[in-house]
């Protein structure tokens, strides 16, 4: 929900007016803040996240005024600011786990002589063919690294929602990788199984 005096408070920050953009950030802090500690479970991250969305509220303020969905932009904002920030948590968490994942003697792909490249470019090639929510869904997780309740949060949906798009999406790329690998299939299952599925 706007604030009631928005398009003048925009135009005065733009005008490098701190006491307008006080304003701003009061009114919508708490709903940034709740938000970032709805996914994190964390206060001082969700504080960074304020922060950070806020200065780039401030680095922005020349072109404030030419903008006509002021809390939709600013939400993009946040969400792209949280999804590095999960991203960059979960590449930690996965590094942790890779030295200890090694030591367990798990085979790899490469041990089994397929080439992980060439599997990869295929489920590639799947997601591209998934549906526009599935798509969005599997990224989310798969790729930016959040749970299924952070991709709840993010999307505004129920956590089953986000489950039956991700189960939806990961059969199609089995189905998928078993017409275009044939031979590998099992293999191919086996890698999604591991790295596609939470």
């Amino acid at each position: 929900m706007a604030h009631s005096n928005e398009k003048s408070l925009l135009l005065r920050i733009a005008n490098d007016d701190e006491v307008a953009f006080r304003v701003i950030f009061d009114y919508y802090r708490p709903i940034i803040f709740r938000s970032a500690f709805r996914l994190t479970d964390d206060l001082s991250i969700s504080e960074d996240m304020l922060q950070d969305t806020f200065l780039k509220v401030w680095l922005k303020r020349k072109q404030l005024p030419e903008i006509n969905n002021f809390s939709g932009w600013l939400y993009t904002t946040y969400v792209h600011l949280m999804l590095n920030r999960l991203k960059k948590l979960a590449r930690r968490r996965v590094n942790d786990k890779k030295f200890q994942e090694n030591m367990e003697g798990k085979m790899t792909l490469t041990d089994m002589g397929v080439e992980q490249k060439e599997i990869e470019c295929v489920v590639k090639a799947a997601v591209e063919h998934l549906p526009e929510k599935q798509r969005y869904v599997y990224r989310l997780i798969k790729e930016e690294g959040l749970t299924r309740q952070q991709a709840a949060e993010l999307m505004q949906v129920a956590p089953e929602t986000v489950k039956s798009n991700l189960s939806r999406a990961v059969k199609y790329i089995r189905a998928y990788c078993q017409r275009e690998l044939n031979s590998y299939f099992l293999i191919c299952s086996v890698f999604i199984s591991n790295f596609f599925i939470k």
